[in-house]
């Protein structure tokens, strides 16, 4: 699991449920 959440926190991965949703996976975590 720890390798899933440093990816996320990048934005890299889209997750559902997460900050980033399926629509904006890159944009949503660098840019607010």
């Amino acid at each position: 699991m720890l390798n899933l959440t440093a990816p996320v926190a990048s934005g890299k991965i889209p997750t559902p449920g997460r900050r980033v949703p399926r629509q904006k996976p890159d944009t949503t975590e660098e840019q607010p």
